[in-house]
């Protein structure tokens, strides 16, 4: 009878410590530390297709120098029709634009840069125009859709006077030198 306690005690000594296990098992199981290899999988499935998109979008080598001359038909192209080869063209642009939307034009400064693109000369331009707030909102956006290609760096502002509002502008652009 003896062997009998401590045979159902050894038993019952087991069994607490199954349940134990079985509970840290489960635990463990439920924990981000279970589910960790499963975020790893979404991670690895997110780059492959990452790849995938990147491996598309890059130009096969066979292609480059095609792209590479239709890019420099472009490039010519654009410089034909939005760079002025004579600076008085500049002055009649920004005349243009400055009567087209009804802003007075002040002082306008020319001062050539050092060219950074071959072929080109890279002027500045420093003009202040007076108008009414909407006037030079239109005169800006004039600006930015015009044929020729300006460059806004900054945007000044002055005095205001009965309405009006003076404006500094900083342009940068350029002349097709000639050939």
């Amino acid at each position: 009878m003896a062997n009998l306690r401590a045979a159902r005690r050894n038993l019952y000594a087991l069994g607490a410590f199954l349940i134990v296990v079985d509970l840290a098992a489960l635990i463990i199981l439920l924990s981000p530390v279970g589910t960790m290899s499963a975020a790893k999988q979404d991670e690895f499935a997110q780059l492959r297709l990452e790849v995938q998109a990147k491996t598309r979008t890059v130009v096969p080598p066979d292609q480059v120098q095609h792209r590479v001359e239709d890019a420099r038909l472009q490039i010519s192209q654009f410089i034909k029709e939005r760079v002025p080869s004579q600076a008085s063209q500049l002055s009649i642009e920004l005349g243009k634009l400055a009567s087209a939307t009804g802003v007075r034009l002040g002082s306008v400064r020319y001062e050539e840069l050092e060219p950074d693109i071959p072929g080109l000369r890279r002027y500045r331009v420093n003009a202040t125009i007076t108008g009414d707030y909407l006037q030079e909102v239109k005169f800006i956006n004039a600006l930015e859709r015009s044929q020729h290609f300006f460059v806004i760096g900054n945007v000044n502002l002055g005095e205001q006077q009965q309405g009006a509002v003076r404006l500094g502008l900083n342009l940068d652009t350029y002349l097709r030198e000639a050939q």
